[in-house]
């Protein structure tokens, strides 16, 4: 405080011993810190005997008489400044007339504070136009306005500006303050916006007489900016009536910056301690949990007579530790400079089966605690599919559910996952009744700052990875928490478009015989039950052997009215599913019924010979479609030809070229949307198709699985030079842009 003194000493010196008025400064403890010479006279006492007393005390001992008190100048804290008649009687009982002013003069940041005393002696004087004079005195417009480092302006009851100080006057790029009136707040070249609010706030003031306290950020014709807090109070005339505003502010532009880089400095020391903690915990966690892993993918692999359910189940334990082990390692390697990348290839995975997964180990892992359990999934939702990364992914979804058990104090814990699909968002809620989430933690969260949501032997991994796993998949998260409620977390991801290989649905026509092949019986009472509705119009038959499967099908005098669903995995056996529909060339008619939906080569095996997918756990919930049979080839759509190209643009106008030329044209700009139909037209249907399509299979590739399911008329257009080898005998090319060879087509 003493360094503030001898600055506010500098500051003020020159104008205070050069004004004819009394100017006394006390503290909010009423000792005096200043007074000049002028004071010294009226109060008969020089700077050395009263710096440091108490002003009401020193008059007290002197026998002088001050006609305010200390209740006085606390209350000048609060009301608003103006003068009043007064008076000082000496000892002798001499009487001096004054007009007294306090002023409670605050510092920016409000630690302490000073009281300004201003009396002009006007025994003197005769009349109020004398002391309406001393009101405009040069003393108190010209030295104290002026030397006080605020920013300080007035205005009219129009808003126009009728003065200011030189500060203002060089903030503006005016010449003096005298260029400010007859200004308002549009003459300076601000945004509408912010002349409007200025607007707003002044009209406020002036209906009210409420004082308003604002931060806010001044243009300045260099278009540069200053942050200030802005003080504006009504300025009132004798009669206490509102004749105007004025403000005062404050450069706290310093001041915000400092504040800014501390508390990035903090939140970055907080961070590389909380990473630092993070890399520590998870290489040990990596480091435990390999020996056990080992005799697990030890068991799973060589119990072959265990149910395939239990064998599948467990399969995926191992492989889901062994993946977490893996990834924490490599991950986080200690002076590694792709510690902090996952390096994780990006797939698409079906959400509802991931979610259905991890529901399957939480119940496990939580089997003897009260924990329930509920997954709700849209119907529209079940062939919902996202691209992240796999293993992030469930890592994820497992951490958030462990954290909403954990919430639960000493109540049977209910956690809600539900699964959700709009236009354009999947959407994964994850609710609990637990504790919920307190403001400081969510805040940390949003921050990406590793914390443990309160609980005992926390390290923070869980919501940290959340967070990491979201940033890098393109994915969105939202809570809603209340205190004692529980919390609701929402992860929203892009939708993206189902691929070709997985079956939605199952079409199928009257009269058809369903063979099932499955080396699980109970897989078999679950098709006898889900084609229970559909049993006058369909046959049934079943078998455990894929030899019998293929003697069964290629024995078949009607071929054409199976429909194979087969298994993938025929254990003790030497074919799998998909061979079985190579040898028996069911490939329109079949689908591959499979646990093993999330093997790539699996992909790979069905998208070349064009077979679908449809994982088992959805075999309860995929759409049955019954058709009447088509018989004669008089059922088929009679087209002149098919296009099938996803430059939307393009094929619009070969459409219209062709009707053009009275030529029926049906257009397709996704294979997946022309196969889904491909059983409504005629093997010897000319279709012509793009090569270069925004999805998981060439032309090429569509027209191989076209051929091997009869199509003969199979053209390619594209504007690309292919190579000797690159195009099979089946396949005619037309370029792009060949206009003879495209009439040519019809």
């Amino acid at each position: 405080m003493q360094n503030d003194v001898t600055a506010l000493n500098n500051h003020f010196d020159a104008f205070l011993e050069h004004c004819g008025d009394l100017l006394i400064y006390v503290d909010l403890k009423f000792k005096i810190v200043m007074i000049n010479s002028t004071a010294e006279v009226i109060l008969n006492m020089s700077k050395n005997e009263v710096i440091g007393q108490n002003l009401f005390e020193i008059c007290k001992c002197n026998q002088m008489e001050l006609s305010f008190t200390e209740e006085d100048l606390e209350r000048s804290k609060k009301l608003k400044s103006e003068f009043v008649d007064g008076y000082i009687i000496y000892s002798q009982g001499q009487r001096r007339v004054m007009l007294w002013k306090q002023i409670f003069v605050n510092n920016q940041q409000k630690s302490y504070g000073y009281f300004l005393i201003f009396g002009k002696d006007v025994s003197l004087l005769e009349n109020s136009k004398k002391k309406d004079s001393i009101l405009t005195s040069a003393c108190l417009n010209n030295v104290i306005i002026e030397n006080l480092p605020e920013y300080i302006y007035w205005k009219d009851l129009s808003f126009t500006y009728c003065g200011c100080n030189k500060h203002v006057s060089d903030y503006l790029g005016l010449s003096s303050p005298k260029d400010i009136v007859g200004r308002t707040d549009r003459d300076f070249g601000w945004p509408e916006d912010r002349v409007e609010t200025l607007y707003k706030i002044d009209k406020k003031i002036i209906e009210t007489g409420i004082p308003s306290i604002v931060e806010d950020i001044i243009p300045r014709p260099d278009k540069s900016e200053r942050i200030m807090l802005s003080s504006k109070t009504p300025l009132r005339d004798d009669n206490n009536n509102i004749i105007g505003i004025v403000g005062v502010s404050v450069d706290i532009t310093a001041e915000k910056e400092a504040e800014r880089l501390r508390l990035e400095v903090e939140l970055n020391k907080t961070k590389l301690h909380e990473q630092e903690k993070f890399r520590k915990n998870a290489n040990q966690v990596a480091h435990d949990i390999r020996s056990p892993l080992t005799s697990l993918a030890i068991i799973a692999e060589s119990c072959k007579h265990i149910p395939e359910a239990d064998r599948i189940t467990l399969r995926k334990i191992a492989a889901s530790i062994g993946d977490i082990a893996n990834n924490l390692s490599t991950r986080y390697k200690p002076d590694d400079p792709q510690t902090h990348t996952a390096g994780q290839i990006v797939q698409l995975i079906p959400v509802s089966l991931a979610l259905s997964e991890i529901l399957s180990e939480k119940k496990y892992q939580y089997k003897h605690s009260s924990v329930k359990f509920v997954y709700f999934c849209e119907k529209d939702a079940n062939f919902a599919f996202i691209k992240v990364e796999p293993i992030e992914f469930k890592r994820m979804i497992s951490n958030l559910v462990n954290n909403a058990v954990e919430a639960f104090e000493g109540k049977t814990c209910k956690v809600d996952l539900e699964l959700k699909l709009d236009d354009k968002f999947v959407e994964i809620i994850i609710k609990d009744n637990g504790k919920g989430i307190p403001k400081d933690i969510l805040d940390k969260i949003m921050c990406n700052i590793p914390v443990t949501s309160g609980k005992k032997d926390g390290s923070g991994i869980g919501l940290t990875q959340v967070c990491d796993t979201l940033q890098r998949n393109h994915g969105k998260l939202s809570i809603d928490s209340k205190i004692g409620k529980g919390a609701k977390i929402t992860l929203a991801f892009p939708k993206v478009e189902t691929p070709v290989w997985i079956a939605e649905k199952i079409k199928l026509n009257k009269g058809d015989t369903i063979v099932v092949l499955d080396d699980d019986e109970s897989i078999h009472h679950a098709w006898e039950a889900r084609l229970e509705p559909y049993k006058s119009d369909l046959k049934l038959k079943h078998f455990t052997s894929g030899k019998g499967t293929i003697d069964f099908i290629n024995a078949s005098v009607a071929k054409d009215k199976i429909f194979l669903l087969s298994d993938f995995e025929l254990i003790n056996q030497d074919l799998n599913g998909l061979q079985v529909i190579e040898q028996t060339s069911m490939y329109e008619s079949s689908i591959l019924v499979t646990s093993h939906y999330a093997d790539q080569s699996v992909h790979n095996l069905a998208i070349r010979v064009g077979i679908k997918i449809l994982p088992k756990q959805l075999a309860s919930e995929v759409p049955i479609e019954i058709e009447e049979n088509r018989s004669v080839s008089g059922d088929f759509k009679k087209v002149g030809l098919v296009i099938i190209d996803d430059n939307e643009l393009l094929v619009d106008s070969l459409v219209d070229f062709f009707q053009n030329k009275d030529v029926v044209v049906d257009a397709y700009y996704k294979p997946k949307n022309f196969l889904d139909r491909l059983s409504q037209y005629a093997k010897d249907t000319k279709i012509c198709m793009d090569n270069d399509f925004n999805d998981c299979m060439t032309g090429v590739e569509l027209a191989k699985q076209l051929y091997e399911s009869g199509y003969t008329q199979l053209y390619l257009f594209s504007g690309k030079d292919f190579g000797k080898d690159e195009i099979p005998d089946y396949l005619k090319v037309i370029t792009k842009g060949d206009l003879v060879g495209i009439s040519k087509l019809v």
